[in-house]
């Protein structure tokens, strides 16, 4: 049979082949284990050097965990934490309630909780990272919220919170009775969210005027002025 003839035959057996419609299926895992990530750590990632001021915290799950312990600090061993939080009841969360200042660094851990109260925590912790700048090297203008201007009957060691500063790498509360603020009764520095609560209580049945500083790279900025005025309880 020639060439030309051996052609035409299989093309003939082609067509009259019925068409086989091929789907690849992997072959399933060995083993049966779990492929879920162990309990640790993954945003902000270890290291970032340009995270947000009011970043997302994410982590892989502990299983039979009934909570969490999110925990930020300026120093590595955790003996200056600036924001705690120990109901969190998923696997991430925004830091939403306070605003982190810029170029600063800080370190970051997960507790998981079990039934009992027993504290696992996570593995690789803790992670590190810098805020970025934002585009400012000085701190932008900003107001006190709490204790607002003319409130009374204030705790002695009430919650000071205020508005961010964009561009601020630190605060410092002064507190001080005459509102002169020559030589503050109380102040407190080094603080890297913009609330606080003072290490010592206030007098009762006191006046007194607040006001905060935000201190940036190329220069230092004070809260709204006049400075607000409030009483503590009797």
């Amino acid at each position: 049979m020639t060439a030309a003839a051996r052609s035409a035959m299989l093309l003939v057996v082609a067509l009259f082949l019925p068409a086989c419609n091929l789907t690849y299926v992997p072959d399933p895992p060995q083993g049966g284990g779990s492929t879920a990530p162990p309990f640790g750590l993954f945003l902000p990632l270890n290291g970032e050097l340009q995270a947000a001021t009011n970043p997302q915290f994410g982590w892989y799950a502990l299983n039979g965990a009934v909570a969490y312990q999110l925990e930020v600090s300026t120093a590595s061993d955790f003996s200056q934490i600036v924001w705690e939080d120990s109901t969190l009841a998923i696997t991430s969360t925004f830091l939403t309630q306070v605003t982190l200042t810029n170029f600063t660094t800080y370190y970051w851990r997960i507790h998981g909780i079990q039934p009992g109260g027993a504290k696992v925590l996570a593995g690789g912790s803790p992670f590190q990272f810098r805020t970025q700048g934002g585009g400012f090297t000085v701190p932008t203008a900003f107001a006190t919220q709490y204790p607002s201007n003319g409130l009374t009957l204030v705790a002695a060691l009430p919650l000071f919170a205020w508005q961010p500063s964009i561009g601020a790498t630190a605060y410092r509360v002064e507190v001080d009775p005459t509102g002169t603020f020559i030589a503050p009764t109380f102040v407190q520095s080094n603080i890297h969210v913009n609330r606080v609560t003072l290490a010592q209580p206030l007098l009762p049945g006191t006046q007194y005027f607040w006001r905060v500083l935000a201190t940036g790279q190329l220069g230092n900025l004070y809260s709204d002025v006049p400075a607000a005025l409030f009483t503590t309880a009797p």
